[in-house]
Order: structure tokens, then sequence, then C-alpha cells
């Protein structure tokens, strides 16, 4: 399923990382890889500290530093 995802989405990467690291941390998640998919515009940082397994697929423009981290 996608989902949409606008610039005013500040840093997405770096948050889905955190909630995945809680997640499997808390043992409610395996390590198994995790896919994000997404449409729309992204906002800057987009994908910044993505974790490992961690997978961001986006359909569409990203502001400037897309996967820094």
């Amino acid at each position: 399923m996608k989902s949409a995802i606008g610039n005013e989405h500040r840093a997405v990467g770096a948050r889905l990382a955190g909630e995945l690291s809680v997640l499997r941390a808390k043992g409610e998640l395996d390590r198994a890889d995790v896919t994000f998919d997404l449409h729309g515009t992204a906002g800057q940082s987009f994908g910044a500290f993505a974790a490992e397994g961690n997978h961001i697929i986006l359909t569409g423009q990203a502001n400037d530093f897309v996967g820094k981290g």
C-alpha cells in the first residue's frame, strides 16, 4: 500500500528508523526488512538516518539532502 507524503513531513527516515528501533527493542518486530512505499513530495532530509533493513521508496520528488546521515 502506498502512503502520501508532503514536503512538510521533515526527516521521515529518522522518524521511521527511531520507531523501528523502539519496536525491535521491545521485541514487537523482528529483524526483517521493512519497506515504506510513499508518493508525493518529500521534505528536507527525506531518508536521513535510515536504519538497517529500512527501505524507503518514493514516487515523486524530494528536497535537498536526500538520504544524508
